[in-house]
């Protein structure tokens, strides 16, 4: 649907609010702790142009998991993950967000992502199909310099009731429909101090081969506002389980990822994942 640049971000942050106050989705979030949806805090949506969809972000020390307190790519994946979703969202006909396929990152510049930093996430899409969603995203530093760069691949089949309901000519009736059942506005859920705090990985064992299994037990802190665990929980967890291992064994040769500064803080360069 065609719309000019700043009607679309109007329209994508109108949608975002009613989501966030409809009683029928849950109103905790994995997103909440990467202090996605807190503008005050953290993130912000800024722009909707050109079929991009760009989002700041200001790293919290809240946030960084990495090694040697850093922000690792496995939660810029995350963020991806967040960002092209409602770039989607907001490009598609439907207004699909899917589910995602598969992810994957690449982190160009040598050093690793720290607190303070402003990260620009710059979220478009590629194709859009009746059954798959191809998108892209890039990562800017605050001076324009691209330091990272990802692709996104999601499952957009969401039924015939939601693409009548979302559809162009129905969805301002959904939306009333939402306002009507909402109520009044509910608080933002409490936060914990720390992103790590409610990712806690437990190491069970370790194979002949050098494969190390993790248990962790999955609870409101990691879901989404679907009540299913968020994809983005799922990348920083692969990312914390990797480095895990590469701290605690850095001459096994057992992992397969480039490391940056390796006596000091292993960096994770390049991540995918396929569900």
């Amino acid at each position: 649907f065609e719309m000019a640049a700043g009607a679309r971000l109007r329209a994508l942050l109108d949608m975002m609010a009613g989501a966030e106050q409809a009683r029928f989705l849950r109103r905790r979030s994995f997103a909440d702790q990467l202090l996605l949806k807190r503008a005050q805090q953290a993130g912000r949506y800024t722009s909707f142009a050109d079929n991009v969809l760009r989002f700041e972000y200001k790293v919290s020390e809240a946030v960084c998991t990495g090694a040697g307190d850093t922000f690792p790519l496995t939660s810029l994946i995350a963020i991806m993950d967040e960002t092209t979703t409602w770039a989607s969202i907001g490009l598609d006909p439907n207004r699909r967000p899917g589910v995602s396929i598969s992810m994957d990152a690449h982190l160009i510049r040598p050093q690793p992502v720290r607190a303070g930093e402003v990260l620009i996430f710059c979220s478009s899409l590629v194709k859009h199909g009746r059954t798959l969603g191809f998108l892209e995203c890039s990562v800017e530093d605050e001076s324009g310099a691209r330091m990272a760069w990802g692709k996104h691949v999601k499952f957009l089949e969401m039924g015939p009731t939601w693409n009548l309901l979302f559809s162009d000519q129905m969805f301002p009736l959904t939306s009333a429909m939402v306002r009507f059942t909402s109520g009044p506005s509910r608080p933002q859920p409490p936060l914990h101090p720390r992103l790590g705090d409610v990712l806690r990985l437990e190491a069970q064992s370790v194979a002949a081969d050098g494969t190390t299994t993790f248990n962790f037990e999955c609870g409101e802190d990691h879901l989404n506002e679907l009540g299913v665990m968020h994809g983005a929980c799922q990348a920083v967890l692969h990312g914390s389980a990797t480095e895990a291992v590469i701290i605690d064994a850095p001459a096994a040769g057992r992992d397969h990822v480039t490391l940056d500064a390796p006596r000091e803080a292993p960096a994770l360069k390049e991540a995918s994942g396929t569900h």
